[in-house]
């Protein structure tokens, strides 16, 4: 992906905004992270100028590059394990494809 990487973070505390945080604070931001990555400006001046124009006027994704492909929680009445999972491949390819 060139200056950019997909990596997979599996979180067990919950904390809000624990990813953003810790990837900022490595010098690796989210994609499109308003709070934690570049200021807003910066994301719009990204989107218009980029490294390479034509790529950031052809990027698919106009918002923060941070998904949950699964997420697990107990029940609130009988504490059975609910998981939900999103289907990635759409995602993942649109990715491929822009980056």
């Amino acid at each position: 992906f060139g200056d950019y990487s997909l990596v997979e973070v599996r979180t067990f505390t919950g904390r809000t905004h624990q990813i953003r945080v810790h990837a900022a604070h490595l010098g690796c931001s989210i994609v499109g992270d308003k709070l934690y990555g570049l200021p807003n400006d910066g994301f719009i001046s990204w989107l218009s100028e980029g490294d390479d124009y034509l790529r950031a006027q052809n990027f698919p994704l106009h918002r923060q590059l941070l998904h949950a492909l699964e997420i697990r929680f107990p029940h609130p009445v009988t504490s059975e394990e609910i998981i939900i999972r999103a289907d990635d491949k759409n995602l993942i390819s649109e990715l491929e494809q822009s980056l």
